[in-house]
């Protein structure tokens, strides 16, 4: 165990400005402020904070304009109902920030109710933001995932079980698991899998397997960094049609692309798997072909993959006052570490440094330590020195690594929240 530098321990628990946290519990109750979730988020003021007990929250939740934290209770659900093909809504939808704002949403579950065949419903729309969008823990499905439209920076850190629904039983393709529309985006520590092509066709008709989900989708000069994460297309849907002739109606689905961009857009990986979906399978003995299997990446967009490994940082989030905290360093055996701490959040593509600085100035910038042989540090702290009359505090933390080979390389970054010792 480690003692944190005191530099860091100071910046790590003072407050950054934010003041007023609003209690969100659909049940009700003392000490809870609001019931209705949308309702909390148009009161809150810019920079404040909502803390949502656990619960299913039924909606399209809209953050606009404004900068915003929102932490989830284990159990927090945001549901959104479902929308016709013609239509794009989201459990949770952020959009129209300006540069200096920030929407940070840690915690939570993101969802849309059955999407269904005609259906096109997802987990978080991130739209026309100069800001950051950081999400922190977060799970979200639906017919998409997460779908930024000109975002400058969205971030997905420690993420998970992100999927969609494939090919629709009537074989119209639904959106990617993550699609990025003239949008910089960088992932940490997460997976983005799409899911096996859903099956049956109308009328009992052969209609063959569906195709399986592709991963992520980039289109308008979009740039994507993904790091320690998985990116995997979805299986073909297997299929026990066996009347092809004349057509391949009864082919097994194809196979999900990995990645799916051409033109100008890029893909830079760091210790980061990208799998493409197999073909779906086809009876044994019938005279339907399997399904083909996808690409890796399909189009003529750029892919680097880089050499090394993923470094990460995680942090107890969020903390009480007077709560011990853990920050864990994760890296390479040798690597001199350094932490790097800010009240303001970034996507900063650096030169000859592997990964975006992710924290923006003003910066506290303190040594950690060279890691030893298990490559892992875990530092302790006592959270404490909110503001008076401030209800909660954010920080954005990364760790800067240095290897003895003199590569530098930035880890996943977490955001620290500190909560008043009442809350």
């Amino acid at each position: 165990m480690f003692r944190l530098p005191a530099a860091l321990v100071l910046a790590a628990t003072i407050a950054s400005g934010q003041g007023t946290l609003w209690i969100v519990d659909d049940d009700g109750g003392a000490g809870v402020d609001f019931a209705d979730l949308q309702l909390a988020i148009d009161t809150a003021g810019d920079g404040d904070g909502i803390l949502v007990r656990a619960g299913e929250y039924r909606g399209n939740f809209v953050v606009d304009g404004k900068s915003l934290t929102m932490l989830g209770e284990p159990g927090a659900r945001l549901a959104a109902p479902g929308a016709l093909l013609t239509l794009e809504l989201a459990a949770l939808h952020v959009r129209n920030l300006s540069p200096s704002q920030a929407v940070t949403v840690v915690g939570f579950e993101l969802a849309a109710d059955d999407p269904g065949p005609l259906e096109n419903a997802g987990g978080v729309l991130a739209a026309f933001n100069e800001g950051v969008v950081w999400l922190e823990r977060v799970v979200a499905s639906g017919a998409f995932a997460v779908r930024a439209q000109r975002a400058s920076a969205l971030l997905l850190a420690s993420c998970s079980g992100l999927a969609h629904g494939g090919a629709s039983s009537l074989g119209m393709d639904r959106p990617p698991v993550v699609t990025l529309e003239a949008s910089t985006a960088a992932l940490y520590d997460t997976a983005i899998v799409g899911e096996t092509g859903p099956g049956g066709c109308a009328n009992g008709l052969a209609c063959g397997g569906a195709r399986g989900g592709t991963g992520v989708r980039a289109v308008g000069a979009s740039t994507l960094f993904a790091s320690g994460g998985e990116i995997r297309g979805g299986d073909g849907e297997p299929t026990s049609d066996t009347q092809c002739f004349p057509s391949t109606a009864g082919a097994g689905g194809s196979g999900g692309h990995a990645l799916d961009a051409g033109g100008p857009n890029s893909f830079l990986l760091l210790d980061n798997p990208v799998t493409p979906g197999l073909g779906g399978t086809t009876e044994p003995g019938a005279f339907c072909p399997d399904g083909s299997d996808g690409s890796i990446l399909e189009g003529g967009a750029s892919l680097t993959e880089v050499l090394g490994s993923a470094r990460s940082l995680t942090s107890t989030t969020p903390v009480r006052e007077g709560e011990v905290s853990q920050l864990v360093f994760r890296g390479v055996p040798g690597d001199l570490v350094f932490g790097l701490l800010s009240p303001a959040p970034d996507l900063l593509e650096l030169l000859d440094v592997v990964g975006p600085l992710a924290v923006g100035p003003p910066l506290v910038f303190a040594a950690v330590g060279t890691l030893p042989a298990g490559g892992e540090v875990t530092i302790e702290f006592t959270a404490g020195g909110l503001h008076p009359g401030a209800d909660f505090a954010v920080r954005y933390l990364q760790a800067l690594h240095v290897t003895p080979a003199s590569d530098y390389y930035l880890s996943a970054p977490t955001a620290l929240v500190v909560l008043d010792d009442s809350i």
